[in-house]
């Protein structure tokens, strides 16, 4: 498990972010993750950039919160727990599993 933090999203520098994906020749998947809801962090941005240039064994994965009308869960014990499974969910490496269908 190899964690990179993009601090700079605009002007996206792709050719670095693949360079840096290059060097880890062993990575078939590659998790983006926010702690924001899927339609309000920088998911879609980094997608769009990224996702054509990938080699070819590589998906781009998501770990987040689902697509929501508000940036919390409403209640802080809620939020607290969206956390928790977003950050276990990261650190085992299953994209999409933070968001089980008809959770949250």
């Amino acid at each position: 498990l190899a964690l990179v933090r993009l601090e700079l999203l605009e002007p996206f520098r792709t050719d670095d972010v693949l360079a840096l994906i290059a060097k880890y020749s062993n990575v078939r998947q590659l998790t983006w993750v926010q702690e924001e809801p899927m339609n309000m962090g920088a998911y879609w941005h980094v997608k769009r950039r990224l996702e054509a240039r990938l080699p070819k064994q590589l998906t781009l994965g998501y770990v987040g919160r689902p697509e929501r009308a508000s940036p919390s869960e409403g209640y802080a014990i809620a939020h607290e727990a969206q956390e928790e499974r977003i950050v276990q969910a990261a650190l085992a490496h299953k994209p999409d599993s933070a968001n089980p269908a008809g959770s949250g």
